[in-house]
């Protein structure tokens, strides 16, 4: 997944896609989950996503910015890392 993550970055972003080949800390926290996107034909990988909620740490988002006071003590979760291949337009299915 750390390829396709690099391909799909790397598009968009080259100064910074050999970066987003690395396995990055938070996929390995217990609170965070991978999912990733099948081609139905070839299960081949052709897409994922991160989803990590804020049992364990505070999340990306609350790095950035300050959440509205109703959110705060809430669980809450966030989606990252969402990539997919280059140009697939075929349909596919989310796996976990």
């Amino acid at each position: 997944m750390q390829a396709l993550r690099q391909t799909a970055y790397g598009r968009h972003l080259p100064a910074q896609a050999a970066s987003f080949r690395q396995c990055r800390p938070a996929r390995r926290l217990g609170d965070t989950t991978i999912f990733f996107a099948e081609d139905k034909a070839t299960g081949a990988v052709v897409g994922s996503a991160r989803v990590q909620s804020n049992r364990m740490a505070p999340l990306q988002i609350e790095r950035s910015i300050e959440l509205p006071p109703q959110r705060h003590g809430q669980l809450l979760a966030e989606i990252t890392r969402l990539c997919v291949q280059p140009g697939y337009d075929h349909p596919v299915r989310w796996r976990w």
